[in-house]
């Protein structure tokens, strides 16, 4: 019978990261395989934790069989692996990993990434890797990824990118800061730019030209509301927030141009105004029918998107909703 090894705290950051040469299991290393699990209930894991210890694993160079044993790992960093993606299967058994990391794997394609698609996994490192538009397809079918790094990865392609637009909050990082090739990015503004276009709109049905006539009332109420939302917040970058006659104008304003009662957290419950105007960059590109007297109008400023719904209420066009659109995903944002 194998002997069990005796670990002391001090040395156990040590411990794990040759962790891949001891000649034992893992499973054999009770404090630890704790520790990995993140759990402080027993006296050496409370202490590890008051200590600092980080609850990951960390192996660099390393052999990754050792991960087998450990189920409950929630971090995983394998940096320079000599493996290929064969290891994603079992990545897969971990049911409780949420940050894997094979930077500069160079047999990393990511064929395999989908067996993970239903663990709580958030962030994934794959820079210098060999990841390529199939892998980058498979990573975006992760259900719970909101962070993917693929700095220099010359195998992902600019249709690769596109190919995933209809994932929603998932971020992209194509860049990083260890040498040149990774501060120029794999991919230019422009191209960004189209990717955040077609996750933006995607899914239009009805859409409108804004010379279409039926949104030439909506439109017109609209930049009413911009012109007066500019015209109160350069009153109160003179007049102050406190001035009893700027909180009045814009009660008034929100009840002329807006069908939505006060929210919390929102305008005009909270009074706040951007120097030049809130909506001065503001440009309209394109209009969707909602529904009957009811039409979204969509705006870009710069790397931003919102949309504006029109309401047509007792025969006066009114904003009945607010969003902005960050990473695929359409949320309310106020006036």
């Amino acid at each position: 019978m194998q002997e069990k090894i005796k670990i002391d705290p001090y040395l156990l950051t040590a411990i794990v990261r040759y962790l891949g040469r001891l000649p034992t299991s893992v499973q054999d290393l009770y404090p630890m395989k704790r520790l990995l699990c993140g759990e402080s209930r027993s006296p050496l894991g409370g202490y590890l934790e008051s200590q600092g210890v980080p609850d990951f694993l960390t192996l660099e160079r390393g052999a990754w069989e050792p991960v087998r044993q450990c189920p409950k790992l929630k971090q995983v960093y394998l940096d320079d692996a000599p493996f290929g993606d064969e290891c994603f299967s079992v990545f897969a058994q971990l049911s409780q990993l949420t940050t894997l990391a094979l930077l500069r794997g160079g047999q990393i394609r990511g064929h395999g990434l989908s067996l993970l698609k239903d663990l709580p996994v958030k962030t994934l490192f794959l820079q210098r890797t060999a990841l390529d538009d199939e892998g980058l397809s498979q990573a975006a079918q992760i259900s719970k990824l909101t962070d993917i790094y693929i700095a220099v990865c010359p195998q992902v392609t600019f249709q690769g990118l596109m190919d995933i637009s209809w994932r929603d909050k998932l971020v992209v990082h194509d860049m990083d800061n260890f040498d040149e090739k990774g501060r120029a990015g794999l991919f230019t503004q422009e191209q960004k730019k189209t990717f955040e276009d077609a996750r933006t709109y995607k899914n239009m049905k009805n859409r409108l030209s804004l010379d279409s006539p039926e949104l030439v009332g909506p439109i017109a109420a609209l930049q009413d509301f911009f012109k007066e939302m500019t015209h109160w917040e350069n009153l109160a970058a003179v007049k102050g927030l406190d001035n009893p006659n700027v909180r009045a104008e814009i009660d008034q304003l929100f009840s002329r141009r807006v069908s939505w009662k006060p929210r919390p957290s929102w305008r005009p419950v909270p009074l706040s105004f951007q120097a030049g105007g809130t909506y001065q960059g503001c440009c309209l590109t394109v209009g969707e029918k909602a529904a009957k007297n009811k039409f979204w109008l969509y705006a870009e400023e710069d790397v931003f998107y919102y949309r504006f719904l029109m309401r047509l209420v007792e025969g006066r066009w009114m904003i009945d909703n607010a969003q902005s659109c960050y990473n695929g995903k359409w949320q309310f944002c106020g006036l």
